[in-house]
């Protein structure tokens, strides 16, 4: 691959990138408490210890952040459904509202990038991204990492899920 497409892909996926992440600030203004919102949704009694490792953050930082999503009416602490020892964390209804809004904004960004390409390059681009999707999970936080903005009742066969 020549520098000239190696360029256009770097720029298409950082695109992308800040296209959603513009879209879900709207809904959360800073980077953590948007990605502790989509983990917590996905995961609801999700401890801050895992919070943490997902967010690569130390666990003090973790818990000033929890301790102001809780503030903010966002979140709430309860007994982990895993460990009674530890706290689990679920969003309150205004953080399942601000969840709901931030997976809207990911497909209408994703729907308005795609809608440049017919529906046989749609296909195609999507059958590329599965491939580079599952190539690129790791582990089952690379999985989180990743799917962290999905709908996944929406994505029954999930690539990354699949193979992480």
């Amino acid at each position: 691959m020549n520098q000239r497409d190696t360029n256009a892909i770097s720029a298409l996926c950082l695109h992308f990138a800040d296209e959603l992440g513009h879209a879900v600030a709207v809904f959360a203004p800073r980077n953590e408490p948007a990605q502790a919102i989509a983990y917590i949704g996905r995961a609801p009694s999700l401890s801050i210890r895992h919070l943490s490792g997902l967010l690569g953050l130390s666990h003090a930082a973790t818990v000033r952040l929890v301790d102001r999503m809780c503030a903010d009416g966002i979140a709430k602490r309860s007994p982990s459904k895993e460990d009674g020892r530890a706290v689990g964390l679920t969003l309150t209804t205004l953080g399942r509202v601000r969840y709901d809004e931030m997976l809207n904004a990911q497909s209408t960004v994703a729907q308005s990038m795609l809608s440049v390409l017919n529906k046989k390059d749609r296909a195609a681009f999507v059958q590329l991204a599965h491939k580079f999707l599952s190539s690129r999970t790791y582990s089952e936080d690379d999985a989180t990492r990743g799917c962290r903005f999905c709908d996944v009742e929406a994505c029954h066969s999930c690539p990354v899920r699949t193979d992480a």
